[in-house]
């Protein structure tokens, strides 16, 4: 059995991973130990017979775990966005004069749920401040969407 029979078996078999295929394969063709057309042809055959489960595993768990991240900020996006509750709706906070980033609590987004005496009430403007309990503040400020 030539070069080229046994790594054609081998190939087939999976027995390399692709990295190690194509460096092996690249080395045997500048040593001219493969033609140009088995260097093609096993390089075709490496490709269809790669085994991505098995490719650059640390990269496999990055892919992952961005995955995971992109999962959950699609989730976020859809609560602001379509503004469906994500769940526990926390209790309206008053503003403690702090700007939003910067250790601001109390500042509602647009989309944002907050819970005020046993009612859900959703802001319909950013950056939003105000008790939306007090009286005279109604749409667009804060919208009642539920009671408890």
């Amino acid at each position: 059995m030539n070069l080229y029979e046994e790594l054609k078996i081998r190939i087939a078999n999976k027995e390399y991973s692709m990295s190690e295929c194509v460096d092996m394969l690249n080395a045997y063709l500048l040593k001219k130990q493969l033609t140009t057309e088995e260097y093609k042809e096993l390089m075709d055959l490496a490709i269809v017979n790669r085994d991505i489960e098995n490719e650059y595993p640390e990269l496999k768990e990055q892919v992952l775990a961005l995955g995971a991240e992109m999962e959950g900020i699609k989730t976020r996006l859809d609560v602001l966005e379509n503004k469906k509750p994500s769940g526990e709706v926390p209790e309206w906070q008053k503003w403690n004069g702090l700007p939003h980033g910067v250790g601001g609590v109390g500042i509602y987004m647009k989309g944002e749920r907050v819970k005020r005496n046993s009612q859900i009430y959703e802001s319909g403007i950013d950056h939003n401040t105000y008790d939306p309990a007090e009286f005279g503040i109604g749409e667009p400020i804060w919208r009642k969407v539920a009671s408890e």
